[in-house]
């Protein structure tokens, strides 16, 4: 995955993954869509804290069959912590750092009988650094969010949800890429709200189903001297009822329907969704895997679309290595901001249409203390909806298609010492021939992790490459390619104190995620976590 941000912390960003270059994943946090419901965006990953996440899972490649529209390039679905019956922890942090960067947080976990709750409090802020390279200001960055789960277990079948997600930041922009000191930075204003309430029944022994409902809010301000001000705001209401049925030990089913409403609270084209979907997961036979799903979907703005995804993964037991491969369809929406924006939007624009596929291989050495994986992989897209810069307006372009190869390696050397590795080859171009912008032809990175002193003291040492892009599709000359190292490290005092460090670009390199725009130099925080 190669991510990028226009400037520092807040600033918009971007994410290419198997070379789709414009294309976002769906992101769950505990099964809220969390994207602005006006924009497409989705929720930038710098908006949240990690000391409240349990685990994230990324789905490459197509995910419509399952997820919908908006899966194209695949699923990110973070889940958050919970704690086991009858405890209650919880914790403080505190941190300061390089740009006058100061930061904060609470977390609270209990599980008392039926009852289950979680509140997670978070403050950071920071001074930033100048986002654009030919201004000289600092671009600030400010960032407070609340998250919050209760479930209540009314018997040994039946349980109620209830989450929720604020999140309020501001932070400041270079409104011109032409120096002046009459034009100040711009300011950025977003307000998030994601909720979801609902039930999970296990009607049978075979038979588990849900009924969820979720509501998101995204409000965002612009403000600037050049630009002048603008706003937009977009709600989306949604139902869904998924179930999981075993057929047998060897055959399960998930299916299930949802109902979407998504609201331009500060325009028109306001539009709604009906969605039926069914994937089976198959035991063929011993050590053979199957699944095959498919999905359909009716937008009352860009009419119909069905998808359909099937993988298989075999182990072969002699060697220790595992077989594993799929292919989909997919599709990506657009937005109302592409659509219906009176300067930018196309009234009429289609939704693309991909077809992603890989193959590839893990195999297990040295008794599984190592595990390497090489993966083929694939992506054709139809209809890519672009910018066309002599009109200024987004449009449906020509075909699109990526295609590489990506390279994992996890080596326990020793109990105390690990060692990651990964390397991505790849190749994109539109159907003209024209090489795609922002698709690195190669990243690497490479990350030790030890542990000592019987686990009290925790160091990491991180290498990430980018290698040379195109920074835009009509770039003659490519952007540089860049190399980081980052350093992390935590020492536990007492199982109540934690101290923490981290320091990022330790050779102060100078380089660009998107070019014209500064990426952070030297910089280190450090702080302390006290547990309860």
């Amino acid at each position: 995955i190669s991510l990028r941000n226009n400037g520092g912390p807040g600033g918009a960003f971007g994410m290419t993954t198997r070379g789709l270059n414009t294309n976002l994943p769906t992101v769950l946090i505990d099964g809220i869509e969390v994207s602005d419901p006006q924009s497409g965006r989705i929720l930038n990953p710098g908006l949240l804290f990690s000391n409240s996440v349990e685990r994230v899972e990324f789905l490459k490649g197509p995910q419509s069959s399952l997820y919908g529209a908006d899966a194209l390039a695949g699923v990110i679905n973070i889940t958050t912590r919970e704690v086991k019956d009858g405890e209650t922890t919880g914790s403080l942090s505190a941190g300061y750092g390089t740009f006058d960067t100061k930061q904060g947080s609470v977390n609270l976990q209990t599980r008392q009988g039926p009852i289950d709750f979680s509140l997670n409090l978070n403050r950071h802020e920071s001074a930033g650094f100048s986002a654009q390279d030919n201004e000289t200001e600092d671009d600030g960055y400010e960032n407070s969010s609340i998250t919050a789960k209760l479930g209540y277990q009314a018997t040994e079948d039946l349980k109620f949800y209830l989450l929720g997600y604020y999140i309020d930041s501001e932070s400041e922009f270079d409104a011109s890429f032409v120096p002046s000191s009459f034009d100040p930075s711009g300011i950025n204003r977003t307000e998030q709200f994601f909720a979801k309430t609902g039930a999970i029944l296990q009607a049978t022994e075979d038979w588990e189903t849900q009924l969820g409902f979720a509501f998101s809010n995204v409000k965002t301000e612009s403000d600037s001297v050049s630009n002048g001000f603008s706003e937009t705001e977009g709600d989306r209401y949604k139902i869904d009822w998924r179930n999981v049925y075993s057929v047998n030990d060897d055959w399960n089913i998930a299916a299930g329907a949802e109902y979407e409403i998504e609201d331009n609270r500060l325009g028109t084209g306001d539009r709604d969704e009906t969605s039926y979907y069914a994937d089976n997961t198959i035991e063929v036979v011993e050590n053979l895997h199957w699944t095959l799903g498919g999905r359909y979907d009716d937008n009352s703005a860009y009419g119909t679309n069905e998808t359909w995804r099937t993988t298989f993964s075999y182990l072969i037991e002699p060697i220790n290595s595992r077989l594993h491969g799929s292919y989909g369809t997919s599709f990506q929406a657009p937005s109302f901001y592409q659509t219906l924006n009176p300067t930018y939007g196309t009234p009429g624009l289609k939704a693309e249409n991909g077809e992603g596929w890989d193959f590839g291989i893990e195999t297990a050495f040295l008794d599984e203390k190592v595990i390497w994986d090489v993966t083929l992989f694939g992506n054709d897209i139809s209809d890519k909806i672009g910018f066309d810069m002599t009109t200024l307006k987004y449009k449906n372009d020509e075909s699109y298609e990526s295609h590489g190869v990506e390279t994992s390696l996890s080596w326990q050397v020793c109990q105390d010492v690990l060692i990651r590795t990964n390397y991505t080859y790849t190749e994109a171009e539109y159907e003209d021939g024209t090489e795609a912008e922002r698709v690195p032809e190669h990243m690497a990175n490479f990350s030790v992790l030890w542990s000592t002193l019987e686990e009290k003291l925790n160091l990491k040492a991180s290498v990430h490459y980018v290698g040379k892009q195109k920074s835009l599709r009509s770039s003659l000359v490519d952007q540089d390619d860049y190399t980081v190292l980052n350093l992390a490290g935590q020492y536990e005092l007492t199982k109540e104190l934690t101290l923490w460090t981290s320091v990022n670009n330790v050779f102060d390199a100078e380089y660009q995620e998107i070019s014209g725009y500064n990426s952070a130099d030297f910089n280190m925080m450090a702080g302390i976590r006290i547990n309860f």
